[in-house]
């Protein structure tokens, strides 16, 4: 039992790793585009003003900046990354340290 329960979590764990490895990827992809999402919100506004027939409000416009200023403020996900990326730290420390973990010995990442 205790054998079979090693095997299984060591399964588990390459599952894990492999799955973290695609969000750390995913991630750092989320974390480079981030700084433009305002600034491409912005354009596809105007894009949409302009499809509307509608006058494009020039560069200095106060109801454009203040609308992309909320936007940004909405959309900032700065917190989120760092909580991640916390978690992905969490997670390795975990893999490294010795024993048993999880409600069970030897259910969860048993290593000796």
């Amino acid at each position: 039992m205790v054998k079979m329960r090693e095997r299984e979590g060591a399964h588990l764990t390459q599952d894990l790793a492999k799955r973290i490895a695609l969000m750390r990827k995913a991630a750092a992809r989320i974390q480079e585009q981030a700084p433009t999402v305002a600034e491409r919100y912005r354009q596809q506004l105007v894009e949409r003003i302009k499809s509307a027939g509608l006058a494009a409000p020039g560069a200095e416009d106060e109801r454009l900046l203040k609308e992309v200023v909320y936007f940004a403020d909405r959309s900032d996900i700065s917190e989120e990354l760092t909580r991640l990326q916390s978690h992905f730290l969490q997670f390795d420390d975990c893999r490294k340290s010795k024993g048993a973990r999880g409600a069970d010995a030897g259910f969860f990442w048993h290593r000796k």
